[in-house]
Order: C-alpha cells, then sequence, then structure tokens
C-alpha cells in the first residue's frame, strides 16, 4: 500500500519533513504481520519466519551481516 504511493513517478512531488518516517512507523505498528514476517533490510520481498524456523512470539528482526541471528532474541515480554 505505502510503497505504491512512495513509487509513483511525480517531478513535482517534494515530501514534506518526516513524511517518510511517518510510513515507516505506520507500516511497522498496523500493517506488518509480526506473527509470520521477519524485519529484514537485506531483502526487498517479505522474509517469512518458516523460512528461517524463528518462532518466538516477539518481533524478529534478522542481523543484516550475521543471517542466523535475531536481534531480538534477547528481548522478553514482561
Amino acid at each position: 500500500m505505502w510503497l505504491s504511493m512512495l513509487n509513483k513517478p511525480n517531478a513535482n512531488r517534494h515530501p514534506r519533513d518526516g513524511a517518510l518516517w511517518i510510513v515507516f512507523l505506520r507500516y511497522y505498528t498496523q500493517d506488518f504481520n509480526y506473527k509470520k514476517r521477519i524485519v529484514t533490510i537485506r531483502q526487498y520481498e517479505p522474509l517469512l519466519r518458516v523460512d528461517k524456523k524463528w518462532y518466538s512470539d516477539i518481533i524478529a528482526i534478522e542481523d543484516p551481516f550475521e543471517l542466523y541471528r535475531n536481534l531480538a532474541e534477547y528481548i522478553r515480554v514482561k
């Protein structure tokens, strides 16, 4: 949804300061499916938890340098 908005060609488009940040926050707070997907910066396509066998209940964040490592593995919900 938000990617289509950003990818529209428009020579006159000048995003306001913070507009991209707001879209980013909206995506990761409202649209992103944390139960099925892993947050990753190394690829465009969604990375699924079943692909890496990461089944914890909390967010999963792939380390971009050590691909086997979940950066969120030490987060605990109290």
